[in-house]
């Protein structure tokens, strides 16, 4: 008898499964326009102090202190990478070049971050208090 009960679709689940779809849809289709839009990916740093933000669409070199030295970035062909930082393995030179929106290096023994954001910010390089 519980079985048969489950087995009935209402009007009601009709209504809620519509909705949900129409909300997956609308959630797929602002975050292609976002993506295709053009918007430009930056390098937000951190030294756990400070806080920078770096366009990746123009080639450079960054260093940036931290715990026990400076970490040294570059960035070119909109990626940016470690060049040299402090520790014993060096681990943020290992991890390579990043890019896209999500991806991230980190040195722990300096505690340097970088992620990498969506939609660049309108100065050439912004810090937390002007942002």
């Amino acid at each position: 008898m519980a079985a048969k009960r489950w087995s009935v679709v209402r009007e009601g689940d009709l209504v809620v499964i519509a909705l949900a779809l129409c909300l997956i849809i609308a959630i797929s289709l602002r975050s292609l326009a976002s993506s295709a839009s053009g918007k430009k990916a930056y390098a937000k740093i951190t030294n756990g102090e400070n806080v920078w933000r770096y366009p990746l669409d123009s080639d450079r070199s960054i260093e940036i202190p931290g715990l026990q030295g400076i970490t040294y970035l570059k960035i070119e062909n909109g990626t940016i990478r470690a060049t040299e930082s402090p520790g014993d393995r060096r681990i943020i030179m290992k991890m390579g070049a990043v890019g896209r929106p999500g991806q991230w290096l980190l040195s722990i023994p300096n505690g340097v971050m970088v992620t990498i954001e969506g939609d660049a910010p309108p100065s050439d390089e912004m810090d937390d208090f002007t942002w």
